[in-house]
Parts: structure tokens; sequence; C-alpha cells
């Protein structure tokens, strides 16, 4: 008996989750339902798992159980605590060739945009970045489904979908707020095991934090935000921004600018 595995990145800073990582532990747990008839038929066990790395983080894993994870596997580590690209990209790749996953998950974010092509390109596998559609489907000459990543191309005129014959695991990146957030099922069962992966120092010193300086624009992301208040260099300086927030307060939503107001510095990014 073998494990089909689906593979969700939990993408966490200081213990606060990025929403995608739910999201991606629902369209995970579909993608799973879509294969259990042909594993049941084989014989194989389908699995949800999370993908978790930090440091006093145990908490997360326990919330990934509720969202749909059936276990979820944790690192532990100081070096962990704050993302860098070399020790995330090595830890994962190590568990990815100890587990052998079939589908692995990745928000579309800044960090994980930065980090799927590191950990595709050591596993020597493919990317399919920014999906809008995945599901599991039949494919001429494969002996089982493979994950059929749908995604915009040349400039969102077409619709492609893109299949990693050869090569595992099958990668995708998401945007956030493409697939919505699975119910949280706070009687969930599942399982938390701790993983060791050591971290060479040559990795652990290509790059260092000094100093980690939180921001003090507490506002929602406009990410997560249904309504936006947005402005440009018409608005001449950060008064004008400071008008637009009073505004947004009012009707509930988040203020958003154009690039070069940003570089100006009259609203922080």
């Amino acid at each position: 008996m073998t494990a089909r595995r689906f593979w969700v990145f939990m993408e966490q800073e200081g213990g606060v989750v990025h929403p995608v990582s739910w999201e991606l532990l629902g369209v995970a747990r579909d993608l799973a339902s879509q294969v259990a008839d042909e594993a049941a038929e084989s014989g194989d066990e389908v699995w949800v798992e999370g993908i978790l790395l930090g440091h006093n983080v145990r908490g997360i894993a326990e919330q990934a159980i509720g969202y749909g994870a059936d276990r979820v596997y944790l690192v532990d580590d100081p070096a962990l605590e704050h993302y860098r690209n070399c020790p995330y990209y090595l830890t994962i790749t190590a568990l990815a060739r100890k587990y052998e996953p079939e589908v692995f998950l990745i928000g579309a974010t800044t960090l994980g945009r930065d980090l799927a092509g590191a950990v595709a390109t050591s596993l020597r596998t493919g990317l399919t970045a920014d999906c809008t559609k995945l599901e599991m489907g039949e494919v001429r000459g494969a002996n089982r489904k493979l994950l059929l990543a749908t995604r915009p191309a040349f400039g969102g005129n077409i619709l492609a979908t893109i299949v990693c014959r050869r090569h595992l695991p099958q990668m995708s990146s998401v945007r956030p707020r493409v697939f919505p957030t699975p119910p949280f099922d706070p009687e969930a069962k599942g399982e938390i095991i701790e993983e060791t992966v050591d971290i060479s120092e040559e990795a652990d010193a290509r790059a260092c934090i000094l100093e980690f300086i939180h921001a003090k624009d507490e506002t929602l992301d406009i990410e997560y935000s249904d309504v936006i208040v947005a402005g440009g260099r018409g608005l001449g300086g950060p008064e004008g921004f400071k008008l637009l927030q009073e505004l947004a307060d009012e009707i509930g939503g988040v203020v958003g600018a154009s690039r070069p107001c940003v570089d100006a510095g009259w609203i922080s990014y």
C-alpha cells in the first residue's frame, strides 16, 4: 500500500497564518476526493498534509487539522522563525524527498512566489503559477489521474491547462481569494508529525536577519478587503491620502495607492 499525498505549504510569519493557507487546504481536500475511488481500487491511501516551518508554531498545526489537514509535518527550529529562502527550500526539499508527495500547493504571495520556484528547481519538477482552477483528471498515456492546472496566458486572453506528466510533485501556486476558505471543524482529528531537518551552516549563513521591524500600519490587507478606496498622484501628497483614509474608515474599506505614490513615500506599501 502506498500513499497519495496532497501537500499544502502553511505560510506564516510571527505565528500569524496567511489566509491563503486555509484556502489551499480546502482545494487539497477537494483534489484528494477526486482520486478517492481510483486510490481505493489500487489499495492506496490518500492524505491531505500541511507543511509547517517556523518556531513555536504548534498551534498553527492544530488549526490546520481543523481546516482539513489529515496530517501536519512540523519543523520547529529557531533558524526558521523568519522566512529566508535557502533554509526554507532546503527543508521542504528534504521532506519532499522523504515522503514523495503527489501534489504540492503554495500560495502565490510574495513569500510563496520566492519559495515555490526554488523548491521546484531543487526537486527538478514543474510549477504552474497563479492558477485559477485545479482538478485531478485523466490524461492520455497516464495510468492515474494527474493535476490539471489552469491559468491565464497570453495576457489573460486565453486559459491554458498545464500538466506535469513525468515529475513529482506536481506543483501549483494559487493567488489569495481565488478559492473559498473551508469551514473550520473544531472536532476534526489529525496527526502532527514533528520532523527534524539538518540546516547546514552554509545555508544558514547565506542570509541573516539582523532585526525584524513590524510595520506600524496594521490595516487590513487589500487582498482581503471588499471595499478599496484608491488614489494616485492627483492627490498631491500625503495629506490627500489622509482624506482617503477618513472616507475608507466611514465605509468600512481600506486605502490603496498607485506605485508612484508609494515610491514617493506618501503612503506605506
